[in-house]
């Protein structure tokens, strides 16, 4: 009986194959994927919400997240991705803070309504960059 390479049959036996899309950005490559229809069910499921009038209302919390996934992607292009989430992390706490020790300012006004076309620009934009480095790759 002949070794099989999807039973087994000895450390001879099993096919190596390297992956081009392995580590961080394979991680942050199916975040995406996980994200995207997550917003789109989460945006119809709010619509059916009493409370919930609006598209920005809807995508309240995962468009931001879904920006910033597309920006370390976006940035990995010209540094490691891990890299790249630490740049995007420290940005994202940077800008925390700032909104937090300003006067009158509120850390919550990255979620306001105004901000959502803020991030959806961001997004696709991002998106843009993340499909031209993986068509010029």
């Amino acid at each position: 009986m002949w070794p099989s390479p999807t039973v087994g049959g000895g450390p001879g036996a099993q096919p190596h194959v390297r992956h081009p899309l392995a580590g961080y950005r394979l991680l942050f490559l199916r975040t995406t994927a996980v994200l995207v229809p997550a917003l789109v069910l989460c945006t119809a499921a709010a619509f059916l919400m009493p409370s919930v009038s609006t598209l920005a209302e809807a995508v309240f919390w995962l468009l931001p997240a879904l920006a910033m996934v597309a920006g370390c992607l976006a940035l990995s292009r010209w540094m490691a991705l891990s890299l790249a989430g630490g740049v995007v992390g420290v940005a994202w706490l940077l800008a925390l803070v700032l909104l937090g020790a300003a006067e009158g300012m509120d850390p919550l006004l990255l979620f306001t309504p105004a901000a959502q076309a803020s991030w959806a620009t961001a997004l696709a934009l991002l998106a843009g960059v993340v499909l031209w480095r993986v068509r010029t790759a």
